[in-house]
């Protein structure tokens, strides 16, 4: 899987590990979040819009773009 961030030029590993030090320590995104256990393959083209609602809400909690939140937990779905 190629994931891309929304700055182009930039290394999505990087960006990724940058996302998430920057993160406020008190901010996580679950990993059996029903948001990313049930649709995290399709993200964001399937997105229902009640789980785009709650997933824009901890993005925003946690200082990310809806888009970079998605990746963000993705990734860490993905190396579990």
């Amino acid at each position: 899987m190629t994931l891309k961030t929304t700055k182009p030029g930039v290394d999505p590993d990087e960006f990724i590990k940058g996302a998430k030090a920057d993160r406020p320590g008190d901010v996580s995104i679950p990993t059996d979040d029903e948001l990313f256990t049930k649709s995290y393959k399709t993200l964001p083209i399937k997105l229902p819009l009640t789980l785009r609602t709650a997933a824009a809400e901890k993005a925003k909690a946690s200082g990310l773009s809806l888009h970079n939140y998605i990746l963000v937990a993705i990734k860490e779905k993905i190396q579990r």
